[in-house]
């Protein structure tokens, strides 16, 4: 064995490639050492908490005053105290899904004093403010990603809480009224069809339009409906 170390180191030196001698191994093997301790320092320093300010500072120049203090709170509320150690090249989707699931709970995970805590309710928050979590955390990927500390697609991707926009509202009264009147032609029908002021009107579409109202059918549901659906004796 220690013939065929010689002929290796022999072989290194007439390549040219380290190392050439057995003390030449064993100060490889400690810069090898000493660069993986550096490595994992600066893994750990490259914290969601360091760079968070970062990527903020970046997106702070296109952004309002209210909306920066808006994606602060929630990071320092809902995201610092439970992953803001982590590095980022630990962070995975569980890790946001924990964040979520503390605000679907609405309890807020950071220590507080009891007046301030007074402040805050209990309570889960909206989807709307557990997609804000999720866009911060992303943020700081983001920045990340772009000053290559981390490679590949956000962990949370497919776990981004669904906000529905759509809102319901009904049609008052007098709403219902104007939607009809025009529909009808103002409600008064002179020769060629035509409603007050020249309007033209149409008693299919009105038809329609007074039947949705009043029984909360879509569309659909009436253009498909026949005589058999009709009941003259209810």
């Amino acid at each position: 064995k220690i013939l065929e170390m010689w002929e290796r180191y022999a072989a290194n030196r007439t390549l040219g490639q380290e190392p050439f001698s057995p003390g030449g191994a064993v100060e490889m093997q400690e810069e090898a050492r000493e660069e993986a301790i550096r490595q994992e320092a600066a893994a750990k320093a490259n914290t969601l908490a360091s760079l968070f300010e970062e990527a903020m500072q970046l997106r702070d120049v296109n952004t309002s005053e209210e909306h920066r203090h808006h994606y602060r709170q929630i990071y320092q509320d809902w995201i610092e105290p439970v992953i803001g150690d982590l590095p980022i090249k630990e962070l995975k989707a569980v890790h946001i899904a924990q964040v979520l699931k503390n605000l679907q709970d609405g309890t807020i995970p950071r220590e507080m004093p009891d007046e301030e805590r007074k402040r805050y309710k209990t309570a889960p928050r909206s989807t709307q403010t557990q997609e804000h979590a999720w866009y911060a955390i992303r943020i700081i990927w983001t920045h990340a990603v772009d000053n290559g500390l981390v490679s590949g697609n956000y962990p949370g991707a497919k776990i981004k809480p669904k906000v529905n926009n759509e809102r319901m509202r009904y049609l008052t009264e007098a709403e219902a009224k104007m939607v009809l009147d025009d529909l009808r032609g103002s409600g008064k029908r002179t020769a060629g069809g035509h409603g007050k002021g020249g309007q033209k009107g149409s008693i299919d579409a009105w038809g329609k339009a007074l039947l949705s109202l009043h029984c909360g059918l879509r569309a659909g549901e009436i253009l498909e409906l026949t005589w058999r659906n009709v009941s003259l004796s209810d």
